[in-house]
């Protein structure tokens, strides 16, 4: 074992975007919370400080190497495009390595699958122990062949420690984690406190008897895979007099290449006719007093979410919920306990249940307080205590097997 570290522990965190996706939004407020001392390095380009503003001013950001987005590599020759991001990715660690704050770093800690590729490489360089966090399902679906291979080959071969944001995810990298590694499964930051009260508290009470409709909220940004398609839809089926009794909220905005998509979901709710019930936001900073205003919290991503921070969040506000049945919402919620569970991608199913929960006042309120209570224990502090002793763990040289 190497001896014991007598000063603050160093973090270097490595991602490979700086838009507002799920994965740098937790970082960010892992950083935030952190006992140990953190440097965030994120690649050069248009942006930059980009979602990393705060980390900016504090003066633990840091830009170094080329841009990592998937897309800036699509117009090139088949022949020279896998050149040119191997190119990248060496020049990317290289100029990881020449920083002297990476250097002193203890841990590296790979935030995103594509920053673990060349993370791997320069944690080599250095023979710095490297943390690869799973946010992503280490499937094809999710990070395409080139990074499903790359990730599984860094997972067997380079990784002293995996930190997954649910089970749900572990088990997808499982058979690639070498043994013995320290594992864990920890939840990401929400940046959300944990409610006193679960709803209806007074504000909604007094909202809801002054005649306000029922909100239906999704906070999630606006990508086709995120469901908001299946929202509408599943709004559009329900009876004529339900659809009066709502409102419904749409909480993001678009990033990552999808910057049309709000006016094809603009477009699809006029076809559908629920237009005049439904509302888009943008990008919010502050999505809790979103929340707090939502009398029914919905995630319906079409695909299996590996965690769904949204969920977690409406969970901390003590909010009802419905949520698709796979995923990681599917470990974070407890059919008519802490939530109302619907068979993902169908909205006949969504609509079902939105139906039972605008019509049963005391379901919401069963299954608010449900949420609430499986929130105890969970905060954003008690979750930074858990990856600080994971850090000191893997600085140490202690592995845990799976």
């Amino acid at each position: 074992m190497k001896t014991p570290i007598d000063r603050r522990l160093r973090v270097a965190h490595l991602d490979h975007s700086v838009e507002p996706g799920g994965a740098e939004l937790a970082l960010r407020r892992m950083v935030r919370d952190a006992s140990w001392e953190p440097v965030v390095f994120v690649p050069r380009g248009v942006g930059v400080p980009g979602v990393f503003a705060q980390e900016a001013e504090k003066g633990c950001l840091r830009a170094s190497g080329p841009r990592h987005q998937a897309r800036s590599l699509t117009n090139l020759p088949r022949v020279i495009e896998p050149l040119a991001m191997g190119a990248k990715i060496v020049l990317s660690a290289v100029l990881l390595c020449a920083s002297r704050e990476f250097r002193r770093a203890d841990v590296v800690h790979a935030n995103t699958s594509r920053s673990a590729v060349y993370g791997a490489v320069a944690a080599w360089l250095t023979r710095k122990p490297l943390v690869v966090h799973l946010r992503d399902r280490v499937d094809r679906e999710s990070l395409g062949s080139f990074g499903e291979r790359a990730l599984s080959w860094i997972l067997k071969h380079r990784a002293e420690g995996v930190i997954a944001n649910s089970d749900a995810t572990l088990r997808t990298a499982e058979r690639h984690i070498r043994r013995p590694a320290a594992c864990e499964t920890i939840w990401s930051h929400t940046g959300t406190a944990i409610a006193d009260d679960a709803y209806p508290t007074v504000a909604d009470l007094r909202r809801l008897e002054a005649g306000s409709r029922i909100t239906v909220g999704m906070v999630a940004r606006l990508d086709p895979w995120k469901g908001q398609e299946v929202l509408l839809r599943a709004v559009s089926l329900l009876p004529s007099d339900i659809r009066r009794k709502i409102a419904v909220v749409l909480v993001g905005g678009t990033s990552f290449g999808h910057a049309g998509f709000e006016g094809e979901l603009r477009k699809l709710s006029s076809e559908l006719g629920v237009a005049d019930i439904v509302e888009f936001t943008g990008h919010v900073e502050d999505v809790v007093q979103h929340i707090d205003q939502f009398d029914i919290c919905v995630q319906c991503s079409t695909r299996p979410e590996p965690l769904g921070q949204n969920v977690l969040q409406y969970l901390a506000r003590g909010r009802p919920i419905v949520v698709a049945d796979e995923g990681g919402p599917r470990e974070l919620v407890t059919e008519g306990v802490s939530g109302s569970l619907f068979a993902s991608r169908q909205p006949q199913s969504l609509a079902d249940s939105l139906r039972a929960l605008v019509e049963t006042s005391s379901l919401r309120r069963s299954l608010a307080s449900g949420a609430l209570a499986s929130m105890r224990g969970a905060s954003d502090q008690e979750l930074s205590s858990r990856y600080a002793r994971f850090f000191a763990m893997i600085a140490l040289g202690v592995s845990r097997e799976l």
